[in-house]
């Protein structure tokens, strides 16, 4: 007994945290070669490290760098995290075995947010788009950390920003038409510019309402939040081909009933050892 509290403790030091993105590292890289954009201008990146990134990103063919700078782009990724469950401590003798085995110990929902934005030579908005994704992480004894939720998060990333570039070249006849009929970036249209494209973050941020705890990936930084409800939730698994409905004895919080579901999934799983068929969950009241 003695000998497995030792290795309890020892394995609580030896156990990676989930970690979290590090959008600062973001290796964020497109296949989108078509430089059908015309050439725009980073707007307001005066973090080094974020100006490459978002350089890197979109002038590595997205947009045709050979000529003027007829506008401005801005590049802004969110990635708000939510914590799922520590793996249940039933006996040290089960528990230690366990973590030296590679079982996880704890896991976290991660949900991202990319935002590309294009303003003409005057400020004026031309195109917003925004695509969504999502991934799970679960950390052991052998893996988790900051290095591979990056890693993951940068593959991701990479992949919406792809998507909106595509989306974007869509509408290249368009948008290069708007840029063109307000003019190239001149010395005496760029502080006007800078003042418009700030002041519709400004009426964008006041109006929105959308939120979740969040890190940003841009010079801003900046956070948000929203308030939690706390949720009751129901699951139905497979147990010797009968059907089993459980009520969670322990209330999930979360932003929504979705999230709640899902964390409340991540959670059953991480106690299921006798490889039960999850079915489905259902949240019953919420408070």
């Amino acid at each position: 007994m003695r000998f497995c509290i030792v290795l309890f403790f020892c394995s609580i030091f030896l156990v990676n945290c989930v970690g979290s993105v590090s959008h600062r590292d973001m290796d964020l890289e497109t296949d989108v070669r078509s430089q059908q954009i015309l050439n725009l201008r980073n707007y307001g990146d005066n973090d080094i490290d974020f100006f490459q990134q978002s350089e890197k990103l979109m002038k590595n063919g997205f947009l045709d760098t050979r000529g003027e700078e007829y506008g401005y782009y801005q590049v802004n990724y969110r990635t708000r995290t939510v914590e799922g469950s520590l793996m249940y401590i039933h006996t040290l003798a089960v528990t230690v075995p366990l973590i030296f085995l590679g079982f996880p110990t704890e896991n976290a929902y991660f949900y991202l947010t990319a935002d590309l934005y294009i303003f003409d030579s005057a400020g004026n908005l031309v195109k917003q788009y925004q695509k969504t994704g999502e991934f799970s992480q679960a950390a052991g004894i052998y893996y988790g950390g900051d290095t591979t939720v990056t890693q993951k998060a940068s593959r991701i990333y990479s992949r919406l920003y792809t998507e909106l570039f595509q989306m974007a070249n869509m509408q290249s006849g368009e948008i290069n038409q708007a840029l063109m009929a307000a003019g190239p970036i001149t010395k005496e249209n760029n502080s006007q510019a800078l003042a418009n494209i700030a002041s519709n973050f400004s009426r964008s941020s006041t109006s929105s309402s959308s939120g979740g705890s969040a890190s940003s990936g841009s010079s801003s930084g900046a956070s948000q939040q929203q308030t939690q409800k706390t949720y009751v939730v129901q699951i139905t698994y497979e147990m010797s081909g009968t059907n089993v409905r459980m009520t969670l004895p322990y209330p999930i919080k979360a932003n929504s009933a979705q999230e709640a579901q899902i964390l409340a999934e991540g959670r059953w799983r991480s106690t299921n050892f006798n490889n039960n068929k999850f079915l489905y969950s259902a949240v019953t009241s919420s408070y």
